[in-house]
Formats: C-alpha cells, sequence, structure tokens
C-alpha cells in the first residue's frame, strides 16, 4: 500500500531538481539491493518501480507547481517615500535570500548512469532475472518505451 499509495503516484509530483534526483537514487537503490521487492514478496511492484524511475528522470514533473514566492509589494510604502529604490532593493534582497543546496546524491554520478550501473550489478548477481521482471515494450511510443533506452 505505501509502495503504491505514496511512492509511485507521488513520486512523479516533484518539482525541485535536487529532490527528483534524490528521490530517483532511493529508488535506485530500493530497485536494486531490496531482496523483498526483487524476487521476494512485494516482486509485483518491481517492474512498475523501474518504470517511475525512468519516467522521473526522463519527463517534466506531471503537475506544475508554482512555488508560492511571498508576494511582497515591492514599491515603497507610505512611511518611506524618500528612499523608494533602497526599499525595494532590500525586501528583494531578503525575499530571494537562501543557502545554497548541498547536492547529497552528487557521488553517484549521472543519474542514467546509475541506475544502469546498479541494474548491471543486480544482473550479474542473480543471471537471467532482470530481463524476466523487465516490461515487455509497448506497441505504441507512448513514454513507457524509454525503459529500454537504459538495457
Amino acid at each position: 500500500m505505501l509502495m503504491e499509495k505514496v511512492v509511485l503516484e507521488e513520486m512523479g509530483k516533484l518539482t525541485r531538481m535536487s529532490t527528483r534526483r534524490l528521490c530517483f537514487v532511493g529508488g535506485t537503490l530500493l530497485l536494486t539491493e531490496s531482496p523483498d521487492l526483487f524476487g521476494g514478496r512485494y516482486d509485483n511492484w518491481w517492474a512498475p518501480l523501474l518504470e517511475k524511475l525512468v519516467k522521473l528522470n526522463e519527463l517534466p514533473p506531471e503537475k506544475e507547481v508554482a512555488e508560492d514566492l511571498h508576494s511582497f509589494d515591492l514599491t515603497a510604502d507610505e512611511n518611506n517615500v524618500s528612499m523608494p529604490g533602497l526599499v525595494a532593493t532590500s525586501q528583494n534582497q531578503l525575499i530571494f535570500a537562501k543557502k545554497p543546496e548541498r547536492d547529497v546524491t552528487a557521488d553517484r554520478g549521472e543519474p542514467r548512469q546509475f541506475l544502469a550501473q546498479q541494474l548491471a550489478k543486480l544482473s550479474a548477481n542473480q543471471p537471467g532475472q532482470v530481463k524476466h521482471h523487465t516490461p515487455s515494450p509497448p506497441p505504441t511510443p507512448c513514454g513507457n518505451g524509454r525503459v529500454f533506452l537504459y538495457f
């Protein structure tokens, strides 16, 4: 239920690149290193998770969520009419000031290559099983065929 309702449904809705990359790396590790997911009791979720990871990497977010930037009036207020540019500049700097994001997945390299390496490692550990778990190509190109770029 957690895999279906949270992971698979919400994964494509992530909008920030750092969040998408973190989810991709975590999903890849779950896909390739979890014995319960590959050949275990949750085996039926392996192919949908692989497909969702490929879509996460290749397609834009499912829902475009506009980030809610604080909507301050960047014009001078009634109390400080003499310096309107200074007030606007100060407010603008405060609105957009933030710490630079730290990429916690930088050591994993390029995401597509990371997935391919992890699938190769899984395939080496369990010969013939990964090909058995991958879905067959769709009859029409609808985005699902992108999974075969990794094999």
